[in-house]
């Protein structure tokens, strides 16, 4: 089937359109439905039942999923994202949340519509547990991710990527380490197009590695500091650390390893 229009077609009628179409996931995929909802609701997922382990899921704008509890080993993609202008929002505040395959924050692998993808991570831990695999902030799409309060995010098995591809709609792809938040592991921040920053807000970060921090420069520091645990390990950040806003905060090391700036 074709679909025309000799007139055109608005904003509004492209995103009614897209709202209707369930992209093809293959089997066992699922999708949020547009107000978005608890992860764990039947409600909340188009298929009307809760994505299994096994079952490649999308969180896709304009709602919000949210994971307050429980624990989900996933073997199968994990994608945010939205079109039109609009935002895609996965928020969890507590629990165990996993997966084996990648996560993708504001992913193009579905489609490049200028929409905006954002993770928020208040509680418990979310983790990258497959080898070769990517935790990815931006890829063809807005993506901001935060981790804070007592969040964990473990990237240690394989690392974060942020801006790895970059397309014309993009304005930033971000990912900030607020007070509370943990980050344990890597990031290469391939920063294409620009926009593709790391920001130190309090948060502590343990890397993983001795040189956890590879691809561009984009490191920045906001009010509330840079916080690095090297525990047993000499850790070396190659990079010089720019201030994201006008009065940045200071640095604190944790740990019996090195710290080299």
């Amino acid at each position: 089937a074709v679909l025309t229009r000799g007139a055109g077609w608005t904003e509004e009628e492209k995103a009614a359109l897209f709202d209707a179409i369930d992209y093809e996931q293959g089997a066992g995929g699922a999708q949020s439905v547009p107000a978005g909802g608890d992860y764990g609701e039947a409600s909340t997922w188009k298929a009307g039942k809760v994505p299994g382990a096994g079952e490649s899921t999308m969180v896709r704008g304009p709602g919000e999923v949210v994971f307050s509890g429980g624990s989900m080993a996933k073997t199968a993609t994990v994608d945010v994202f939205a079109e039109f202008g609009r935002t895609a929002t996965f928020r969890q505040t507590g629990g165990y949340f996993a997966t084996s395959d990648d996560f993708n924050i504001g992913t193009g692998s579905i489609r490049n519509m200028e929409g905006s993808g954002y993770v928020y991570i208040t509680g418990g831990t979310n983790k990258l547990t497959g080898t070769g695999k990517a935790w990815t902030v931006g890829r063809l799409q807005n993506a901001y991710a935060e981790v804070s309060g007592s969040g964990v995010l473990d990237c240690s098995v394989s690392p974060m990527y942020i801006a790895p591809s970059w397309a014309g709609g993009m304005r930033y792809a971000e990912f900030h380490l607020r007070t509370g938040g943990t980050f344990i592991g890597t990031v290469i921040n391939n920063n294409n197009g620009g926009g593709g920053k790391f920001v130190f807000d309090g948060g502590t970060c343990v890397p993983t590695a001795s040189n956890p921090f590879t691809g561009s420069d984009r490191l920045y520091v906001a009010e509330g500091g840079v916080v690095i645990d090297t525990e047993a390990r000499d850790v070396s950040v190659s990079y010089a650390l720019q201030a994201y806003v006008e009065q940045p905060g200071g640095l604190v090391k944790l740990g019996t390893g090195g710290l080299t700036l």
